[in-house]
């Protein structure tokens, strides 16, 4: 018997209706598909999508006529349709993907809809049905798709050479940075194609755009980290303001303890893989103690987020993971595989309550004599993280829909930003420094470089001004570098708070920072090492070399702009030397206070439009003899103690000149 033979017409209609309704929805595969897949991601996916389309195939061969109700005709249909459904959204699950082919997709799936349809006009029309599905658009999924060996993450930010993770594998935004110090443009190009292909609105803070990128490719699952992404920012976005509010809040008071639980589960799992990966009793006890941290902590929190936006609930105390696990498994939507996947209750409370052991020998986790796998488990760790690494990109996303777009100095507080000690981190990075272990939770910050040389000077300064005022708790900063016992230097954040009057001056007038501007603290850090009277003279020398650099650098015949930038130079100068002298001690001023008077008189005779019009004039001056004898008979000094000069190819000199407001704020803060 045909599907609805023995029905009426009208039976019929409404039996139909549901799958020519669906076939009608169109769907969009253009865009950007820009985003590496790794192999394993890749071969369980297209395993998924095959597999969804060979279910299609069953379902629709179990016609049998032997019933012929309404009832069970629409139970029919509404199982055809849950697979179909079910193609679609891997598809889209995919469409992020470099592996993605768009073409193939709509073969794929209008293959799939002209069978539907017919499907559909034998159901209205009594037509015998074609029941063998014939699907074209597969043959992509049969193609080799291996990044194994590459580092993904490499490969998002075109950085092949450039390791982006710490010695715990976790994503270091600040490498991205640092690799790409000067060439900001290069780096948003790149990070605005992966944010179109992933689907979200763009994000105009560089470091939340960094993290939403970094984080959904360093995922194991990187398909899964897309969807928590997406469903999260929309979520938040399509919630009721004061819900959004309210759950925003509470990720940003948590914030500290979810940043420190990352930082467990990362060193237990890089314990958990060292070595022949869960082989031994560390490895796998150390694995179990990383997925208890990870399924109690972010997936608990996300896991409830997403149950209460998709509800409409209001925003309550988070329960345990049982109730999470049991409210998720509920939903209709993907978010219930997670759970089924990637939650383990079981698993948690016997870590939790120390009842789980490892069996070395049959290399498995037992509890109360049930046998686990580990590749159970494993999968479980993978499936959690990934969703917990999507969610955190997904609230990144939505805190920074709301960024006011302005040119300010950084701030602890600012709406939409990113964490402070995130922001702090990535400053080091996007002033060309390579960071290879850094500590910002404690009174005397660490800060471990690959390199430094005499041209890092000034951006690291400039990095620690800025660090500072994110985390103004800090006492002091040390910086090092990795491999180089000998070499470091101190500066104190009282130094720095001093600084930050000049640099502020500085930022807003100039293209790039004149050497004057960290004066004070320069003179804390080498104070430090010399003694306090040395440590005055070096600083008044650096003054006037700086001053005296400017005039060389400037025209034979200068122009009003000439002038003015002259004038901002000097300006600059006596500020940081003002600061300094309130800085040493009253006998340990003489020299600083020769310069801050040589300064003073040369503002005042070029206050007078009739004097100084170009580089000769300004040169016989009597003040700037004056300077020049004092620069041929107090130095030269050092910049700062013990840093030489780097590798003649990377040196270059920065010609420096009035800044130019940008017309454009997109990207230009983090």
């Amino acid at each position: 018997m045909l599907p609805g033979g023995g029905l009426p017409l009208s039976a019929r209609e409404k039996l139909a209706q549901p799958i020519y309704g669906e076939l009608n929805s169109s769907y969009v595969w253009s865009g950007s598909h820009t985003l590496p897949l790794s192999r394993d991601a890749w071969e369980y996916y297209r395993g998924a999508l095959e597999g969804q389309v060979i279910d299609l195939a069953r379902i629709a061969t179990e016609w049998s006529g032997a019933e012929d109700s309404f009832i069970s005709v629409r139970s029919w249909i509404s199982n055809l349709l849950q697979a179909r459904q079910a193609i679609v959204s891997l598809l889209y699950s995919l469409r992020p993907f470099d592996v993605f082919q768009p073409l193939e997709a709509n073969s794929l799936l209008g293959s799939v809809d002209v069978w539907m349809r017919g499907i559909a006009d034998c159901v209205l029309n009594l037509q015998e049905p074609v029941l063998n599905l014939a699907v074209s658009g597969v043959d992509w999924l049969r193609e080799t798709h291996d990044n194994e060996g590459q580092d993904l993450l490499a490969l998002a930010f075109d950085l092949p050479d450039r390791d982006l993770r710490n010695e715990h594998g976790e994503f270091l935004p600040s490498r991205v940075f640092e690799a790409h110090y000067q060439k900001n443009h290069e780096l948003i190009q790149r990070v605005v194609g992966h944010l179109q292909s992933l689907g979200v609105p763009p994000v105009y803070d560089a470091l939340a755009a960094v993290c939403i990128v970094g984080w959904v490719v360093c995922a194991e699952n990187q398909v899964l980290a897309a969807a928590s992404l997406k469903s999260t920012y929309h979520y938040l976005a399509e919630s009721d303001p004061e819900l959004s509010s309210a759950v925003v809040s509470y990720f940003d008071k948590r914030e500290p303890v979810l940043r420190q639980g990352r930082d467990r589960i990362s060193r237990s799992i890089a314990l958990a893989r060292s070595g022949d990966a869960l082989s031994g009793e560390v490895n796998a006890l150390a694995f179990a103690d990383a997925y208890k941290r990870l399924v109690e902590g972010p997936v608990r929190q996300y896991g409830w987020l997403h149950h209460c936006l998709r509800k409409g609930l209001p925003w309550s105390e988070v329960p345990m993971v049982r109730q999470i696990h049991e409210a998720l498994l509920s939903h209709d939507s993907w978010v219930a595989s997670v759970a089924a996947v990637g939650i383990l209750p079981e698993f948690r409370n016997a870590e939790a309550h120390e009842s789980l052991t490892w069996d070395g020998t049959r290399h498995e986790y037992v509890i109360d004599d049930d046998a686990i796998p580990v590749a159970r488990v494993v999968l479980a760790a993978a499936w959690a993280d990934s969703f917990a690494r999507g969610c955190d990109a997904g609230v990144v996303c939505f805190k920074a829909a709301s960024l006011e777009l302005k040119l300010s100095l950084p701030s602890p507080d600012e709406r939409g930003r990113m964490p402070a000690w995130r922001r702090a981190e990535a400053l080091f990075g996007t002033n060309g420094l390579h960071v290879t272990s850094l500590d910002l939770n404690a009174r005397v910050a660490t800060v471990s470089l690959h390199e430094f040389f005499m041209e890092n000077i000034n951006p690291c300064f400039q990095a620690l001004v800025n660090v500072n005022a994110l985390l103004p708790s800090i006492e002091q900063f040390k910086v090092t570098v990795a491999g180089d016992p000998d070499f470091g230097f101190t500066v104190a954040a009282v130094a720095l708070r001093a600084t930050h009057e000049v640099w502020s001056y500085a930022v807003n007038t100039f293209s790039a920072m004149p050497f004057s501007t960290f004066l004070p603290a320069n003179l804390d850090a080498r104070g430090r090492v010399e003694k306090p009277l040395a440590a005055a003279r070096s600083i008044a020398w650096i003054a006037i070399d700086d001053v005296l650099d400017a005039l060389e650098a400037s025209p034979i015949r200068w122009s009003s702009r000439d002038r003015k930038l002259y004038v901002d130079r000097l300006t600059l100068s006596r500020k940081a030397v003002a600061i300094c002298l309130e800085l040493v001690e009253v006998e340990h001023r003489f020299r600083l206070k020769l310069v801050q008077g040589l300064w003073e008189e040369i503002l005042l005779l070029l206050a007078d439009g009739s004097i100084g019009n170009g580089y000769d004039e300004i040169s016989r001056l009597v003040p700037i003899a004056k300077a020049r004898q004092y620069w041929e008979t107090w130095g030269p000094v050092d910049r700062l103690p013990g840093v030489e000069p780097g590798p003649q190819e990377r040196f270059r000199d920065v010609l420096i000149g009035h800044r130019q407001r940008p017309s454009d704020l997109r990207w230009r803060t983090i």
